[in-house]
């Protein structure tokens, strides 16, 4: 398990029921609202941004954050190697604005992270072991903001591993609570003046 990974329980409050008898989740009402564009400079075309990683206990670095959080989830680890290798593959291409608007790059619902702006990049691989025939499913989603004082730079605050779940609306929960996990960490760099001697440059 994530360390950081907040697991929510779903209740009967959180459902609603709409006109001819048809019960809606949270997660429904949340995908009929997302944006259906991306204005971060990482989807931005001849941009040249500046990507930064916010150290946490344990985790001082991406490459740490992912050996942490995403690798272990592998069942080779060559298949984590690889996963990691495209990882740093599309961060440089968030270093030009070449990520796709929706697919690769997104922003988080602003009702989750308000007053905070918070952006995610996703990336996601098979997980395969041939000896017992076994697949599955594992996402990589780095959470980021980006300070208005200072244009095209990238904080990267948050990395959760993605895994399949038994139905949308588990899965929507624990990365919505990864999301105000990354807008509180979002808010800590503020609150210290966006210091950039304890950032650690991607």
């Amino acid at each position: 398990m994530i360390d950081d990974e907040i697991q929510i329980k779903s209740s009967p409050a959180e459902t609603d029921s709409s006109p001819g008898g048809v019960t809606k989740t949270k997660y429904d009402e949340t995908r009929e609202r997302l944006p259906e564009h991306c204005n971060s400079v990482c989807a931005k075309p001849g941009s040249h941004n500046t990507l930064y990683w916010y150290p946490q206990s344990g985790v001082p670095t991406i490459e740490s954050a992912f050996k942490r959080y995403v690798a272990p989830r592998f069942f080779r680890w060559k298949q984590a190697v690889r996963a990691f290798a495209e990882f740093e593959d599309v961060l440089k291409r968030a270093k030009r604005g070449n990520l796709r608007p929706i697919y690769e790059v997104r922003t988080i619902n602003p009702a989750t992270t308000m007053p905070e702006i918070i952006y995610e990049i996703k990336t996601h691989w098979n997980n395969a072991q041939r000896s017992i025939k076994t697949s599955g499913y594992i996402g990589a989603r780095l959470f980021y903001g980006e300070p208005e004082e200072k244009p095209n730079t990238v904080i990267c605050v948050y990395l959760m591993c993605k895994v399949e779940h038994d139905d949308n609306e588990t899965g929507w929960l624990v990365q919505t609570a990864a999301a105000k996990k990354a807008a509180f960490r979002f808010d800590e760099c503020r609150r210290n003046n966006w210091d950039m001697n304890e950032l650690s440059k991607i």
